[in-house]
């Protein structure tokens, strides 16, 4: 039976820090809640005592914040893995505690339980890779890169395997498919494809070692003095191989050359921010599929203050209800990040997050922006977990879509209700006149496709089958209460035409004429 893991729990806000202990299944994954901390000075000192394997930290605290936290831990016992808990201003803070060896984060106003819930599992992975001591030196060095060689004790693990790998220079590629519904059987076969490709390409003086994380091949390639095909002018070629092999659209990304296993797991996180940036490559038309790590990957951006002209041209689009128009200005804004190459994924999704929620303040609609939530709960959240650029951009018009669909219903109801009422009674009295939608938009004062729009907002029905009714139903009461001939009762009613007035009547009533003139 495993041990539970003990976890931490540390906020400043108690609300939340209940919320943590609510949402989540703890038992069921294996977990225990050793105790909670309102600051980081509270933190270290159960750090020390209690020694958890897992913290929950917030950033922003009194006293002694999150990143404080992360810099003194050295001194305690217990050297707990630790997941950042921050807001939407905060990314810098974030980029400074995953430096300092933090293994995850989650945004707080974006977090579910599914989220904590995966991030423990990641960490138990972790774990067991590293626990299984009876793997042999292949295996054990993928455990360590699994883990991204956090900690002394991993590394020395891996040095101790073979001093000799880090002699040479090396470099980290990964490959990802580009589609994401293939089952789990058929991913696997077409990345042991992309491995034979890259095997092919070195002795077995260096053999590369390779594992796989989430559908993603990742490899460690050793460069020897005589390796010029992998030196940098020779690696953009690596894909066109394994991609004319494997024959379907893959993804590369590759971390640049380091030596030393001091930069182990520098090279780690270079292949995977090479990776992540394919979330906006796959946006250009010819789809770039090979990226190397370059300096330009670390840059953060204020979108907001760069495009502060497209952002205000949003937000009067925004006022208007133009959903088009945003559209058109957010594709100029991503042709201008993909040409500046400004690619950084949390920014950008900040920058969609916040078109949304400003502009649902600026408007005075939080009302709607909690009746949105209440029916789709991540509603925002949404935005985050897009596959890539284009996906979040789309979900972005449609949630536009949703949102303006809300504010025409509201309008409807406030501004506009009373005057589809008065267009409804002046029905009931005219109705045996006649009466065309121009005419009733008109005394609406409104665009006859608004009123059509709004007219079934407010009736839930159509300007002519509310008009049809409004006639049959007085066609049934003369019917009944007068010697009119049927013929008279159509004309009296609106119905130029005998022939015409019987089929909708019987479409609508079921009946004749003659059969509700016997009722």
């Amino acid at each position: 039976m495993k041990t539970m893991r003990k976890i931490l729990l540390v906020d400043d806000e108690p609300i939340f820090r209940m919320g943590l202990r609510t949402i989540v299944p703890w038992e069921e994954l294996g977990c225990q809640i050793i105790g909670e901390a309102k600051n980081g000075v509270e933190a270290l000192v159960q750090i020390e005592e209690k020694q958890p394997d897992i913290v929950f930290l917030d950033i922003k605290m009194p006293k002694m914040d999150g990143i404080q936290v992360l810099e003194k831990r050295k001194n305690c016992k217990g050297n707990p893995k630790f997941v950042v808990l921050s807001c939407f201003n905060e990314y810098e803070y974030v980029r400074e505690a995953m430096k300092l060896g933090a293994c995850d984060y989650l945004f707080k106003p974006l977090m579910e339980g599914k989220d904590i819930v995966a991030v423990i599992r990641e960490i138990q992975n972790r774990d067991d890779h590293i626990e299984e001591d009876d793997k042999n030196s292949y295996n054990r060095i993928c455990n360590c890169l699994l883990s991204v060689v956090n900690g002394e004790e991993e590394k020395e693990k891996l040095i101790d395997l073979d001093q000799n790998f880090f002699q040479n220079s090396y470099f980290f590629l990964a490959v990802e498919l580009q589609v994401k519904d293939y089952t789990h059987q058929k991913a696997e076969a077409l990345l042991m494809l992309a491995r034979e490709v890259l095997m092919r390409c070195f002795d077995d003086r260096r053999v590369p070692y390779f594992f796989e994380k989430n559908q993603v091949l990742y490899g460690m390639f050793f460069i020897g003095e005589g390796d010029e095909y992998f030196r940098e002018s020779k690696r953009q070629n690596l894909w066109k191989e394994i991609k004319d092999y494997v024959e379907i659209p893959i993804w590369i990304g590759c971390s640049g050359t380091l030596k030393g296993s001091d930069n182990l797991e520098e090279a780690f996180r270079r292949v995977q921010k090479a990776l992540d940036a394919h979330f906006f490559s796959c946006y250009q038309r010819d789809n770039v599929e090979y990226l190397e790590y370059s300096d330009e990957l670390e840059n953060t951006y204020n979108f907001e203050l760069i495009y502060k002209n497209e952002l205000d041209q949003i937000s009067e689009a925004f006022g208007e209800a133009d959903p088009q128009k945003i559209k058109d200005i957010l594709n100029g804004i991503c042709e201008s990040i993909l040409r500046e190459k400004r690619w950084n994924e949390k920014d950008f999704l900040h920058f969609l997050a916040n078109i949304i929620i400003g502009n649902m303040r600026r408007y005075r609609q939080q009302n709607l922006m909690e009746q949105l939530i209440m029916e789709e709960y991540n509603v925002i959240s949404n935005i985050y977990h897009q596959n890539n650029m284009k996906q979040s951009c789309e979900y972005l018009s449609q949630l536009l879509e949703k949102i303006f669909e809300k504010i025409y219903e509201n309008s409807a109801q406030d501004s506009n209700y009373r005057e589809i009422q008065k267009a409804v009674e002046y029905m009931k009295v005219h109705y045996p006149e006649k009466i065309s939608l121009q005419e009733m938009a008109d005394r609406t004062h409104l665009s006859t496709k608004y009123f059509c729009k709004l007219f079934k907002i407010v009736t839930g029905d159509t300007f002519v089958n509310r008009l049809t009714a409004i006639r049959i139903e007085a066609a049934c009461e003369l019917l009944k209460n007068s010697d009119l001939k049927t013929y008279e009762v159509a004309e009296k009613t609106g119905f130029g035409n005998y022939h015409h007035f019987s089929k909708v009547f019987r479409k609508i009533t079921g009946k004749t004429p003659s059969e509700i003139r016997k009722l």
